[in-house]
């Protein structure tokens, strides 16, 4: 659905892509447009239902469930371990370089670059392993 003006009015539009309709064998015209005003209250009544206290905990379940796995968030993933990875042979190789006499200032200044860089990557796994727990959090909010 995405939103449009038409005639000074608010319009939701459906696109359907007529390849998925034929591969799905579905009937389906190819556009439908309804006019904003001629379902709000409908619709209004519908959310205010499933974010009802009531419901609240079933809503966030379903929401969290329809998400199934994320390539992007897997991408994310790996990259932030494989940053990690990198980082901690970084940090080995500075503590070689110290232990073969290189001068500490140097390697100080390049280790707490890495470290920080290291420490990015731990944030983003802690966020990426948390995201389900954030929901749980936010829905408690009053």
């Amino acid at each position: 659905m995405q939103g449009n003006w038409t005639n000074d009015a608010p319009y939701y539009r459906c696109r359907y892509p007529q390849q998925y309709a034929l591969a799905n064998n579905i009937d389906h015209p190819k556009s439908v447009q309804v006019r904003e005003d001629e379902i709000l209250e409908v619709l209004d009544g519908w959310v205010a239902g499933v974010s009802s206290p009531q419901r609240i905990d079933d809503t966030v379940t379903i929401l969290e469930r329809s998400q199934g796995d994320d390539p992007g968030q897997d991408a994310m993933e790996i990259a932030a371990r494989q940053m990690l990875a990198d980082r901690d042979r970084k940090l080995e190789l500075h503590r070689a370089a110290l232990e073969a006499g290189t001068d500490p200032e140097i390697v100080k200044k390049r280790t707490d670059e890495v470290k920080a860089q290291r420490a990015a990557a731990q944030a983003q796994l802690q966020v990426l392993d948390d995201r389900p727990a954030v929901w749980r959090r936010r829905r408690s909010l009053p």
